[in-house]
């Protein structure tokens, strides 16, 4: 069984106890990764997170289970990333990640594997269009 956890941003205390159950987690998108306070995430090895629109993608690479922009994790077909509507208000490199988003080439990716896999499953928090 897999539980399902989503737009945490940053409220990893409660983040902390929501994991601490038996099963896998799969955090979808705006973890809160990047911005102040995310000293305190520490997930387990069992929970696996995609990045949103709020985290810094570079910064996710460096938890062993982050998921990275797009692919199948068991049977699910993932697809992270997304795009701040709100980027002229936040700051570069502190509150907004040029490469937040999915680049075509990556979205294209992402297409094809969908396309080969079929998964039955799907989460996301990007427009696939």
């Amino acid at each position: 069984m897999i539980r399902f956890i989503g737009d945490v941003h940053g409220q990893f205390t409660l983040y902390n106890e929501i994991i601490s159950c038996e099963h896998e987690t799969l955090q979808i998108g705006d973890m809160g990764i990047g911005f102040v306070g995310d000293n305190n995430f520490n997930p387990g090895s069992k929970d696996y997170f995609i990045n949103g629109n709020h985290d810094d993608p570079d910064k996710c690479k460096n938890y062993p289970t982050f998921l990275e922009k797009h692919g199948m994790f068991k049977n699910i077909f993932y697809c992270g990333g997304g795009f701040s509507i709100d980027r002229k208000w936040r700051i570069e490199g502190k509150s907004w990640w040029a490469n937040e988003e999915q680049s075509t080439t990556e979205l294209n990716s992402a297409i094809d594997l969908y396309t080969i896999q079929k998964p039955d499953i799907v989460v996301t928090v990007t427009k696939i269009i």
